[in-house]
C-alpha cells in the first residue's frame, strides 16, 4: 500500500513539474539587488498590461538590454514564462542616467499561460566605467541583476 502512494505521488509531482512544459529560472543561483540604489519600483497592473518603474538611483549610468525575464512562483520556485511566438529580442543598449528613472511595459497577450499569481520582473544591467581613450562612459564588464515581485490579479 505504501509503495502505491509514494509511485502515486512522484506521478503526480512528475505530472505538475516535469511535464508541466515550464523552464526553471536561471536566476536562481544569481543575487539579486546586490546594487540597492537601481530598483523595479511602481509595479501595476493596467487590465492586460504591467507598468514598472526602472529606477537608477547611482551616480553612474547604468547600461541594459531590451530584453529582461518574466517569471512565474509555483510551489516556492521561480519558472521563466514562455512567450506565445518565439521572437528574437534585438540587441539594442540603452542606458538610464544617474538619479533618474523610467518607465516600462510588459504586455501580458505576448505571453503564454499568464494567469493570476505571484511573478517577477529579472533585468541584467552594468554599470558605467570611464573609457579613458575614448573619453567617454560605456558599460562596464560586470554584470547586475535587479528583480521586483509581483501579483497578477483576473
Amino acid at each position: 500500500m505504501k509503495k502505491g502512494i509514494i509511485v502515486f505521488s512522484l506521478i503526480i509531482i512528475t505530472i505538475f513539474t516535469g511535464c508541466s512544459g515550464w523552464k526553471r529560472s536561471g536566476y536562481d543561483r544569481v543575487e539579486m539587488n546586490s546594487v540597492g540604489e537601481v530598483e523595479i519600483t511602481d509595479v501595476r497592473q493596467n487590465n492586460n498590461v504591467i507598468n514598472y518603474t526602472l529606477v537608477n538611483g547611482t551616480d553612474q549610468s547604468i547600461w541594459f538590454g531590451s530584453k529582461f525575464e518574466f517569471e512565474r512562483d509555483r510551489l516556492g520556485k521561480w519558472y521563466k514564462v514562455e512567450t506565445v511566438v518565439d521572437a528574437e529580442v534585438t540587441p539594442e543598449l540603452y542606458h538610464l542616467p544617474p538619479n533618474s528613472q523610467e518607465e516600462y511595459q510588459i504586455h501580458l497577450e505576448y505571453w503564454k499561460n499568464v494567469k493570476p499569481g505571484k511573478y517577477r520582473i529579472v533585468k541584467e544591467f552594468n554599470l558605467s566605467k570611464y573609457n579613458e581613450i575614448r573619453k567617454e562612459e560605456e558599460p562596464g564588464n560586470e554584470y547586475f541583476f535587479v528583480s521586483q515581485v509581483f501579483e497578477i490579479v483576473e
